[in-house]
């Protein structure tokens, strides 16, 4: 991540945190479960965050072993989908699946979440700031995000 880029301003907009999702039901019993109880489940990893399912893990101090059963897909859309199949539990930046979760067509087995390196951000050129275009897509944005639903 870039924290500087020559006459480019960046605001943050909110942290990139990383939550496990499933099919309700998915897991048996009642929820949420226990972070190592997942270490045993088909988990689905997307290829853009390699390391996302272990570093989940080594920050919840649970061990962790890729397992025979682990599903990989390329982006987060494709993830998200197979985790709405009931293939598995993702682990996906909750801001992608705010709207799933809040409709029941996910379900969060686990409250752990982590952040990763960075954050969502407007980026545009310093010195437009002040251009109506601009500052209305700003200001439009800035709504949206307050109006997000939290999981």
């Amino acid at each position: 991540m870039t924290d500087e880029w020559k006459g480019v301003a960046a605001e943050p907009l909110f942290p990139d945190s990383l939550v496990p999702v499933c099919k309700p039901g998915l897991v048996k019993g009642r929820l949420p479960a226990s972070p190592a109880a997942l270490a045993r489940l088909p988990l689905i990893h997307t290829d853009s965050r390699a390391h996302a399912w272990p570093d989940w893990f080594a920050a919840l101090d649970v061990p962790y072993a890729s397992g025979a059963q682990a599903l990989h897909f390329g982006h987060f859309f494709m993830s998200v989908r197979a985790a709405i199949e009931g293939r598995g539990i993702a682990l996906v930046p909750d801001v992608l699946v705010a709207e799933e979760i809040a409709s029941g067509r996910l379900a969060v087995p686990v409250r752990e979440r982590i952040t990763s390196g960075g954050d969502y951000c407007l980026l545009y050129r310093k010195e437009r700031a002040d251009d109506y275009a601009i500052a209305a897509f700003r200001n439009w944005l800035r709504a949206e995000v307050a109006a997000m639903p939290s999981i």
